[in-house]
């Protein structure tokens, strides 16, 4: 089976490969940033990657993650139209994503999920301007 850690593989390599190295010069994270993330003004990156069910057949596992992106900055809203307008096409809002999951067969879809959700209490009391935030289903297919 496919861990979160190999899915957040994935990830960061399509956000290495995009503009956000850019526009995000702080980097994109596994889960909190480390102490001091952010503290130059460079808008920074956290990504939780949650695993969600797993369909097993004789040939296949179908399984499904849930990738949440949150986007901060120390600095204020800092290029905020840009970053939203570099992960809708990075993370695709209308098009396919290639995302290439380790140990995964292929990915099946990346597809954004709508709604809202909690700021990260740490990031809040820091003080923190949430510049971005999206959340993607992600289906993968593997081996058993």
């Amino acid at each position: 089976m496919i861990q979160p850690g190999a899915v957040f593989e994935g990830v960061k390599r399509l956000w290495d490969g995009s503009a956000l190295t850019a526009y995000v010069a702080g980097g994109l994270w596994e889960g909190p940033p480390s102490h001091g993330a952010g503290s130059d003004g460079n808008a920074y990156a956290s990504a939780g990657i949650t695993e969600g069910e797993a369909i097993w057949d004789s040939t296949i596992v179908i399984q499904s993650f849930t990738l949440t992106l949150t986007v901060w900055s120390t600095g204020g809203a800092v290029r905020a139209d840009r970053i939203n307008r570099a992960l809708d096409r990075t993370f695709g809002r209308g098009r396919t994503v290639r995302l290439t999951v380790p140990g995964a067969t292929r990915t099946l879809d990346v597809r954004p999920v709508p709604g809202e959700f909690n700021t990260d209490p740490l990031r809040r009391d820091a003080k923190d301007v949430k510049v971005a935030a999206r959340r993607w289903e992600i289906l993968t297919e593997a081996t058993p």
